[in-house]
């Protein structure tokens, strides 16, 4: 089930696909990848990412540069194999308390890959940037629950100690793991106040690692950056309340709903730990417990920053991998805390009732596609952009489809050019075949050209051209679109970015992508022309109804 889930979010994130890293992605080079290559020092490392240290996240990003260039399908690979070995620990620490309930398991099975591999955390998989800083933070946050989990349950000291090193690694990844810290002094504090309570019972061990803790938060503490655009504290508390439910009910559904489903999250759990507490079973259930309130903290630390931009920001893609924690952690409780065995007939119904609320949750999860449309269709944007910037063509709207810090993206483009970091470490056949007189073969067309329109480019005041349509023959969508002048010269190129449901129906077959959309410059003679490349063909297929270059485009 994880292959399956995890298989189908590559799939989506990688279609159509594009190169190009995103948002905050330009900001976290800065100074790492330079024109003769990766340098790495302590001060690029250590450098903020808006508030956040991502020490670790900088690091992949250079093994990607190395391997990829700097792909954005590396950090792809590399978030959903994270997100692969989250769903394969989490669910190894559940065989563990549910082996004598195999029912339950097999629902963990089927419950837990949906979960990570939701729609709802298309943010982190679409965008390799995101899922490589979160994804990565939420790893080292289960290995320290666990170990920390495994300490009280065997009195273990190393087990403490690999706690808190996973903890700082986890922080030196993203903020959130700052949770574990947190968690790690709490426990050390009320171990030395309460010597019989379960763990390790070494007091200079205890204090050191409370210590060591303290330290960490305190240094981020101390050096903390507070961006410029980030929001006047606006404290609210019932603002405060409904940001925590949103951000946990998101996990399960949208729009009003988020309040309903957040509060059935957070009282689920809390139910089931009460249950838990009574029977005695907190210390075999302490792991779970560690992660239910692993979102709720984050929810809460993030309200009180970012309440400022309105509640409904709670439901941003980015959060829902530390939900996706959460949401498995109040899975587990749930089973955890149902009666093992049927010794009335209102334990049956309880035990019905519940397997049959979390195969809706199940249902609710993978048919839920609201955010991939979205991510999608900016994909769609950015392998446009990609031929734009390796032209040297690109206007504004196409900066900002790969970040909103479109200034940054410009200031780093000589760089990027001449460290060959993608896009500029490739080019597409038709865009091998720029400059180049193109040929008309005696073939029948193979598509059209259905609109053009100039835009300004980003850098002085010249123009460039913006075209779309479709090409597809016998069934096969083209590789790359050859965009010509009037004396058939290749002065632009198109990618095939979308389906087309209407040249589906009139071929009465599923087609795959075949919407094409490129861009050229603004040719001297008209009218512009296309011509289609077919996979495993050197011969170019012609589109119908070349256009006339719009009145006014090659002026400034």
């Amino acid at each position: 089930m994880t292959a399956i889930a995890a298989g189908l979010t590559f799939r989506r994130a990688i279609t159509p696909w594009s190169t190009l890293p995103d948002s905050d992605y330009w900001g976290n080079i800065s100074g790492l990848i330079t024109e003769s290559g990766v340098r790495l020092t302590i001060a690029n490392l250590f450098r903020h990412n808006n508030e956040h240290i991502v020490v670790i996240p900088k690091l992949i990003y250079a093994a990607n540069y190395l391997a990829t260039s700097g792909s954005n399908t590396g950090l792809i690979v590399y978030s959903l194999a994270v997100g692969i070995a989250c769903t394969a620990l989490l669910l190894v620490l559940a065989r563990e308390l549910l082996l004598d309930t195999p029912w339950r398991l097999l629902l963990c099975a089927l419950l837990f890959p949906l979960a990570m591999f939701s729609a709802k955390l298309t943010h982190s998989y679409f965008l390799g940037m995101s899922g490589t800083i979160w994804l990565t933070a939420d790893l080292f946050v289960i290995v320290s629950a666990a170990a920390l989990a495994r300490a009280v349950a065997s009195e273990s000291a190393p087990w403490l100690l690999v706690s808190l090193f996973a903890g700082v690694l986890g922080v030196l990844a993203y903020s959130t793991a700052i949770y574990m810290l947190i968690v790690l002094v709490i426990f050390c504090v009320a171990k030395l106040l309460r010597a019989q309570l379960p763990g390790p019972g070494s007091r200079p061990l205890l204090l050191g690692t409370a210590a060591a803790a303290l330290f960490v938060l305190g240094f981020g503490a101390a050096f903390r950056n507070a961006p410029k655009a980030k929001p006047d504290l606006a404290f609210n508390l019932v603002g405060l309340v409904e940001f925590v439910l949103i951000y946990l009910g998101n996990a399960l559904t949208t729009g009003p709903l988020r309040l309903v489903a957040g509060l059935v999250i957070l009282a689920a759990g809390a139910a089931s730990i009460w249950r838990l507490a009574a029977e005695q079973r907190l210390k075999e259930t302490f792991l779970w417990v560690i992660l239910f309130f692993f979102a709720p903290f984050n929810a809460l630390m993030t309200g009180i920053a970012r309440l400022g931009y309105g509640v409904k920001i709670a439901a941003t893609s980015r959060y829902q991998s530390v939900t996706a924690i959460t949401l498995i952690a109040t899975i587990v409780l749930v089973l955890a805390a149902l009666p093992k065995s049927a010794s009335s007939r209102r334990d049956v119904v309880w035990r019905n009732v519940t397997f049959g609320v979390l195969l809706v949750c199940a249902a609710l999860i993978a048919l839920d596609r609201s955010y991939v449309v979205n991510y999608t269709a900016r994909n769609e944007r950015k392998a446009v952009a990609e031929i734009a910037l390796r032209q040297g063509i690109e206007g504004n709207q196409h900066l900002k489809s790969v970040t909103p810090a479109s200034n940054q993206l410009k200031r780093s483009m000589q760089m990027l050019r001449a460290a060959r970091h993608a896009p500029f470490h490739w080019r597409s056949r038709c865009e091998e075949a720029l400059g180049q007189h193109i040929a008309a073969p005696a073939r029948s067309a193979a598509g059209r050209i259905e609109t053009i329109s100039a835009y300004k480019m980003s850098r002085g005041d010249g123009r460039a051209l913006e075209l779309s349509g479709w090409a597809e023959r016998d069934g096969v969508a083209a590789e790359c679109i050859i965009l010509v002048d009037g004396t058939d010269t290749a002065i632009g190129a198109a990618a095939l970015v979308t389906r087309r449901p209407d040249v589906e129906q009139a071929a009465a077959r599923y087609l795959g992508l075949v919407g094409w959309r490129g861009v050229a410059a603004v040719p001297a003679s008209s009218p512009v022309c296309a011509f289609a490349l077919f996979p495993r063909e050197s011969e170019p297929a012609p589109l119908t109804d070349c256009q006339a270059v719009p009145e006014g485009a090659g002026a400034p």
